[in-house]
C-alpha cells in the first residue's frame, strides 16, 4: 500500500474526492512521490499530483539497472 502525508486535506463528499493545495509526500515500498497539491478520486481510485512533482524509485536489490 501507499502512505500519503500532508499538512491539511479536505474530503468532498459530493464528488468522493480528497483534495489539498499543500505539499504532499506519497510513499510506497520502494517509491516516493513529492509534489504540491493533490486530488484523490475515491470512486475511480485515481490520484493526481499537481505541481513541482518529483519521484524516487528504488529497484529491487539484485535487479539489473535500466
Amino acid at each position: 500500500g501507499y502512505r500519503v502525508r500532508t499538512e491539511n486535506a479536505r474530503y468532498r463528499h459530493d464528488t468522493r474526492r480528497i483534495v489539498t493545495d499543500a505539499a504532499v509526500v506519497v510513499e510506497g515500498d520502494r517509491l516516493e512521490l513529492r509534489g504540491d497539491g493533490l486530488e484523490v478520486d475515491l470512486a475511480g481510485e485515481g490520484m493526481r499530483l499537481h505541481h513541482n512533482v518529483s519521484m524516487r524509485f528504488e529497484p529491487e536489490s539484485g535487479a539489473p539497472p535500466g
